[in-house]
């Protein structure tokens, strides 16, 4: 059974729900627009077909403790960040560095139709995924992962995008 977890400046309880407040919207869409990078949100959204969650909503859950402790802790310098082991309402896989991939090339990127594809239905061997979710569930609290397995997961990480680099020039 896959576990799934979620990491957080935030203090949650166990049973806690995560999710979006109503009227927000996700961290991840915030960030896009921050960078100047809303048309990947906007393009993302126009061809999920209904597959998966919508990321400006969504809240995003890992498949390792150390892949949601990365993200997390780059978005979080100085501040304490903590893991929880959630349940996910939704499970849908989807390569994080597709999205930052796409972020490095513009609208008129003539390969985007097929990334887009390939992060809401993956066909290639991705080791960095992220589980976009309508909410989750906290079941625990765990430790922050250490130095080794952080390093890892940055390593499992780099190689997703050169993967995605090679496969969409």
């Amino acid at each position: 059974m896959t576990e799934y977890f979620h990491a957080t400046v935030n203090i949650h309880k166990q049973g806690a729900v995560i999710s979006v407040p109503t009227g927000s919207t996700s961290n991840a869409y915030k960030h896009a627009v921050s960078q100047g990078k809303q048309w990947v949100e906007i393009h993302l959204e126009a061809l999920r077909n209904g597959r998966a969650t919508d990321r400006q909503f969504a809240v995003y859950a890992s498949d390792t403790p150390a892949n949601a402790a990365l993200f997390a802790i780059s978005q979080n310098s100085g501040v304490t960040v903590h893991v929880y082991e959630v349940t996910p309402d939704i499970v849908n896989p989807s390569p994080m560095a597709v999205i930052g991939h796409l972020g490095t090339k513009t609208a008129a990127f003539a390969q985007l139709p097929l990334a887009i594809d390939e992060y809401w239905e993956p066909q290639m061997n991705w080791s960095f995924l992220e589980y976009p979710a309508n909410q989750l569930t906290v079941i625990q609290e765990i430790p922050l992962p250490d130095a080794i397995a952080l390093a890892s997961a940055q390593y499992a990480y780099g190689n997703d995008c050169q993967l995605a680099k090679h496969t969409w020039p």
